[in-house]
């Protein structure tokens, strides 16, 4: 082949590509990206042994995984992951919010994630005197707990709290 055809066949090709990425055709393969289309959003469901806590459609959500942090964001590769005890970040039309989970797992098909916890609360139901309250109260227990039994539940209750707290800072963070 000689070099003037095949710089014709490059540029009739660029010339094509640039023509199909300017005018797609009418059978719909240019994707928008505006906020009412539904490829751009995920269905999101917290679920937890007493009821589900969330039911939203959300942009993105960042949770703690046994392996690390995930961002799952519309089009996610399917996944299963296992959660530990940690905040959720969930961002709705560019505004972020936060869940204390404990652990449990992770489901997604990269239209939907569910995440299935042993508890959830959301930022708003977090009390910063009551979580501080708690954990000295289960800081004290776990040192005179008489039993490893109890000291084991002591020291759970004082993870939660300082989970909760890690909230209650990013949450502060973000509003100054």
């Amino acid at each position: 082949m000689s070099s003037r055809s095949r710089l014709s066949r490059e540029r009739d090709l660029n010339n094509f590509l640039l023509n199909e990425i300017s005018h797609p055709d009418e059978q719909g393969f240019e994707m928008t990206l505006d906020s009412n289309n539904m490829a751009n959003k995920l269905k999101l469901q917290v679920i937890t042994p007493k009821k589900v806590a969330l039911t939203e459609e959300i942009d993105q959500i960042t949770v703690p995984s046994k392996a690390g942090e995930i961002t799952i964001l519309p089009q996610h590769v399917p996944l299963f992951s296992v959660l530990k005890e940690g905040v959720v970040m969930i961002k709705i039309n560019g505004e972020e919010s936060f869940l204390s989970i404990g652990g449990g797992y992770l489901e997604t098909d990269g239209k939907e994630v569910k995440l299935l916890v042993s508890r959830a609360y959301h930022q708003d139901e977090i009390d910063e005197a009551e979580v501080k309250k708690a954990q000295e109260e289960a800081e004290k227990r776990a040192k005179e707990a008489p039993t490893e039994d109890e000291r084991q539940q002591a020291m759970e209750m004082v993870r939660r709290s300082i989970v909760d707290m890690k909230l209650l800072k990013r949450v502060k963070r973000k509003t100054h």
